[in-house]
């Protein structure tokens, strides 16, 4: 963008007029229900691409590889308080049980009855090779937390649509090398690269910019919902399909078939088009959606009716807008008003020419996309001038804001405590998934339990946050997952009857708990922050994930190899610990959302 080009800028309050204009009253339009779902299940699909490492990344039951079982050294397992063949030795001499013992000289043998072949089996990443799958998931957790940064800033400066369907078919590409690829280094490269790709969170930006503020509430419910009833196809499929290379190949064929498809039919973020002055194409997307849902357009302010093809809606919508800027410009100190007297005056002289060329433009507006694009330039007044200096002031301002979150005594503990609180949450809930295939029990049933599990936490959610606010819901929802999972230490009291069930009930328990504490500071987050650090406070958040993305393989698989209770203990104790700091934390039911620091400093 040249340094002396001018843009008109739109706020996000007047955006969300443009959406309300083309839903239906009191309720959401086919149009945007629709495309809603598919993008839901387009962001369900790829996530559950990530999910199935669970399956591939599981580790069976192994033991060397030998003639006679009795050449393999039995250890206590203090869980079972039984004997069992080891896993990763054997005796030197074939017929000496009293010879020394040494590590396994002919491979192993898995028990193949729940899954047949995994990535740990088929490179025999066990024993002294153990670490090598949880520090390939680690990296690949971290290099895409650290790509999001950047596909984050491509999908605002070039658009939702284009990012998405980019990294999305990037990822399917990858994932389908890592399927088929023969050689564990190959497989790594594959997963880097899709981790990279990785950019599951902008369908649901896009999802989530086509409906008002108003009815964003009702939108995430029914994505989790959503992300329920697909995640409980992984272990059907699972089921079925028990060969790891097999399952990862089906999925991703599957989810780039649903994305293909999906794709045909998702616009571009209307919101997006809105903020970056993209009017033309605004307004083909808005006839559009209004016709879907069989709406009238009207002029949001004066009522013009523009249903006209012929009619440029944005012509009068932006002259009315950049009265009221210029109104509101007129209120600033002398220094501003004389600095942009140059370019008022210049965008006066464009409200004249453009005038008596408006006609014209608008009888041409319906013949096509590109006789559009022509009457935006004509009919939309530019406004605001984006210089580098700008650029270097907004930069400046988020430096700015940063150290305001730290500086402000109240708000340096919220960030401290909401920051934790996504860290516990994800190693927590991350953790969970990975650690329900080794619990007693046949794994895929248990996986499908530990999904389904999610359905009543977050209808609860729906009850109880209304009624009860956000801060004792969630140091409930988190004690009450910290009682169930350290529960688990209950199994050490060696029976047999307790052995079969209490593994699955106390990761269910602890399950639903994180679930509906996750549900929760999703929106406590929003609502503890003023409008001009929020964005600043959640990529803090952010970043606590990324951390326990990168430690979750380490705290659960690893752990769970050990001792099947050890990491529901440890998740258990993190969910309790992080629980007793909330009390410190404002309630936030009933309140304005926050727009300055003072306010925050205010409550109780």
């Amino acid at each position: 963008m040249e340094e002396n080009e001018i843009k008109f800028v739109i706020t996000s309050k007047e955006i969300d007029e443009y959406l309300l204009m083309v839903n239906p009253p009191n309720r959401i339009g086919r149009y945007q229900m629709l495309i809603f779902l598919i993008l839901t299940v387009i962001w369900s699909s790829s996530l559950l691409a990530g999910l199935s490492a669970i399956y591939y990344g599981y580790t069976p039951s192994h033991h060397c590889k030998v003639d006679n079982s009795s050449q393999i050294p039995k250890v206590f397992d203090h869980l079972t308080n039984q004997y069992k063949l080891a896993s990763c030795e054997m005796y030197s001499n074939d017929t000496n049980r009293t010879s020394e013992v040494v590590s396994c000289r002919n491979g192993w043998e898995y028990d193949r009855s729940q899954f047949e072949e995994t990535i740990i089996s088929e490179f025999n990443l066990i024993c002294d090779r153990q670490i090598y799958f949880e520090t390939m998931y680690a990296i690949s957790s971290l290099i895409s937390g650290i790509s999001t940064v950047f596909i984050s800033h491509w999908a605002d400066k070039y658009g939702r649509r284009k990012i998405c369907i980019m990294s999305f078919f990037i990822d399917r590409v990858a994932g389908l090398l890592f399927a088929v690829l023969p050689g564990i280094e190959l497989i790594s490269l594959a997963m880097g690269i899709a981790s990279i790709a990785a950019a599951e969170f902008i369908p649901m930006l896009i999802a989530y910019e086509l409906f008002p503020s108003k009815y964003r509430g009702f939108a995430g419910t029914v994505c989790n919902l959503v992300w329920i009833a697909i995640a409980c196809l992984l272990p059907l499929m699972a089921n079925f399909i028990r060969k790891w290379r097999l399952l990862i190949l089906t999925w991703h064929i599957v989810a780039g078939i649903i994305g293909a498809l999906g794709f045909w039919f998702v616009p571009e973020s209307l919101t997006w088009l809105l903020s970056n002055g993209k009017y033309a194409e605004a307004e083909v997307q808005l006839r559009k959606i209004a016709k879907f849902n069989r709406i009238q357009l009207h002029h949001p302010h004066n009522a013009v009716d523009v249903d006209d093809e012929g009619r440029s809606f944005f012509h009068e919508n932006i002259i009315f807008l950049e009265r009221k800027k210029k109104q509101n410009d007129d209120d600033d100190d002398q220094s501003h008003v004389d600095e942009n007297t140059a370019t008022v005056g210049a965008a006066a002289d464009h409200v004249g020419d453009a005038k008596g060329d408006a006609a014209e433009c608008q009888a041409q507006a319906g013949r096509g996309r590109g006789q559009a694009a022509d009457c935006s330039k004509m009919c939309c007044l530019p406004f605001k001038k984006r210089t580098n200096k700008s650029k270097s002031s907004t930069m400046s301002a988020k430096s700015v804001a940063f150290r305001d979150l730290m500086m402000s005594a109240k708000l340096k503990w919220v960030t401290l405590i909401m920051a934790g609180l996504y860290l516990v949450n994800s190693i927590v809930y991350a953790g969970l998934f990975f650690i329900t295939p080794y619990l007693s029990g046949n794994m895929h049933l248990n996986n499908f339990l530990i999904t389904i599990v999610e359905l009543p936490a977050y209808l609860s959610t729906v009850y109880i946050l209304p009624r009860y606010g956000r801060k004792w819901p969630l140091m409930m929802y988190l004690l009450l997952c910290g009682v169930g999972l350290s529960s688990a230490l209950l199994e050490l009291i060696h029976s047999d009857h307790w052995q079969s069930w209490m593994p699955i009930l106390s990761a269910l328990v602890g399950k639903f708990g994180i679930s509906g504490s996750y549900a929760v500071i999703a929106l406590y987050a929003t609502e503890l922050f003023p409008t001009n650090l929020r964005s600043t406070a959640m990529a803090v958040c952010r970043v606590s994930e990324i951390i326990a993305q990168v430690l979750v393989p380490y705290s659960s698989l690893h752990l769970v190899k050990i001792a099947a209770w050890l990491p529901r203990v440890l998740f258990g104790a993190l969910a309790v610990l992080i629980a007793i700091p909330v009390m410190v934390l404002p309630e936030t039911k009933d309140r304005p959302l926050p727009e300055t620091i003072e306010e925050i400093e205010g409550w109780k």
